[in-house]
């Protein structure tokens, strides 16, 4: 049969003797030498002659999707992978707002904050009723429980109190249990992270530059105090405590918060690398053209040369990445009942798709969930090369109806998101040695 390169690959010169290639359909790389692309470029029409020469090459390119059938169809092969992922029952994610109301004041947050907001534990009973309802109607196999809001250890009583429950149903069926918590890192204290050494648990805590910086954005609602302390304090407090746990320390950037990034490194040392990364995000407020990239990539430098994984732009597999609100088997469940699918929008009427019936059950508005598991991929992505790995495809955004916009910047090139991905893979593989 004949064969072709993968549409996926991409060619990133190294130096002058090396090229990295990349193909984003395995998120698989390989180092090649000058000659071995020449020629391999050069034999696309017909690879035969590249296999007579250099089949060790050959064989290792095709083994990891860089040479592929002539028949084979990527781009619907992708579609169809994305349609099994989106309606997959293997795994229900659930979101639990425990409140929209909020212990510090960010000037960028997105949400509207309750201030008398909470989650009764009258809606805590049903949310169990509801976790134990669609086991029985999906027969999933992995439950992952995420609190979210505002900040949900304003109400940790709910939290303690749902996990409880959740994972004697889980034990007790065989279902693997993952625990989320996206936080402000200021509630967290010793009595809950005793209970949750019986859990798989993964934090997500945000930090919004060194302790300077961070607390003239992060500061206490009732005193302005910052809170760049107490969160390294918990951080500590969480890095002696667990045991199975993992943590993503969030970086909100704007420009001036790149200039003193490296003290926050400094500070942030103890954490245990081979159970942490750190990710980037412009706050999304913040035009493009205000970043300094080049500070930027100096900062992932230097954070990989101190052994932290950066996730800034991931390219992740098609096999493994869609976005959670894409999925079928997945629901955000607020304070107050609502049902949503998206956390990244507030949390208003108008916005929600659902709610939680006495029963347990959700009713779902149907309309507006059959409109978001059919929103396709946008004509403007599907002849990017990066498609299956695209860390940005946001259906949200194509519901209401926004002009989409590509997640890496205009102002960057594609070659250096890949190499600081292919930095990042190689940091990984050796952290696993460890």
């Amino acid at each position: 049969m004949m064969e072709k390169l993968s549409y996926y690959n991409h060619y990133v010169p190294i130096d002058k003797e090396k090229v990295l290639l990349y193909n984003s359909f395995r998120g698989s790389y390989s180092i090649i030498s000058n000659r071995i692309y020449t020629e391999l470029v050069k034999s696309n029409k017909d690879l035969s002659q590249f296999e007579k020469m250099y089949n060790n090459y050959y064989t290792k390119l095709k083994n990891i999707g860089a040479i592929v059938d002539e028949d084979v169809d990527e781009i619907n092969i992708i579609k169809l992978i994305r349609l099994k992922r989106r309606f997959s029952l293997h795994r229900y994610d659930l979101t639990i707002n425990t409140t929209m109301n909020c212990n510090l004041r960010c000037w960028y947050c997105y949400e509207n904050h309750v201030q008398e907001s909470k989650m009764t534990i009258h809606t805590s009973d049903l949310i169990f009723e509801h976790v134990v309802q669609h086991y029985n109607a999906t027969g999933y196999k992995v439950l992952s429980l995420s609190f979210f809001g505002g900040e949900p250890l304003l109400n940790p009583k709910i939290c303690t109190s749902l996990l409880s429950r959740c994972k004697q149903f889980c034990d007790l069926n065989n279902i693997q249990l993952l625990v989320i918590f996206t936080t402000n890192g200021t509630l967290i204290t010793e009595k809950l992270l005793n209970f949750l050494n019986d859990y798989s648990v993964h934090f997500q805590i945000t930090f919004d530059g060194s302790r300077s910086r961070h607390d003239k954005i992060r500061f206490s609602k009732q005193n302005h105090k910052g809170s760049y302390d107490k969160i390294l304090l918990n951080l500590q407090m969480i890095s002696q405590t667990l045991q199975n746990y993992s943590l993503r320390v969030r970086i909100n950037i704007e420009n001036d918060t790149l200039e003193s990034l490296k003290e926050l490194l400094d500070d942030i040392n103890f954490i245990d690398r081979a159970k942490s990364s750190i990710g980037i995000h412009k706050i999304w407020q913040v035009d493009d053209t205000t970043i300094d990239y080049s500070n930027l990539y100096d900062f992932i430098e230097e954070a990989n040369q101190r052994k932290h994984v950066v996730d800034y732009n991931p390219l992740k597999s098609v096999m493994t990445h869609v976005c959670y609100a894409d999925n079928y088997n997945q629901a955000v469940i607020n304070y107050d009942g609502s049902v949503f699918k998206c956390t990244a929008r507030d949390f208003t009427d108008a916005n929600k798709e659902g709610n939680l019936l006495p029963s347990g059950t959700i009713n779902w508005n149907v309309e507006k969930v059959l409109y978001r598991m059919s929103s396709n991929i946008p004509v403007m992505c599907e002849k990017c090369k990066l498609l299956p790995a695209c860390p940005g495809i946001c259906s949200q955004k194509v519901m209401d109806g926004n002009e989409m916009h590509c997640s890496i910047s205009e102002l960057e090139d594609i070659n250096d998101i890949i190499l600081i991905n292919f930095n990042q893979y190689l940091l990984q593989e050796e952290l696993k040695q460890i």
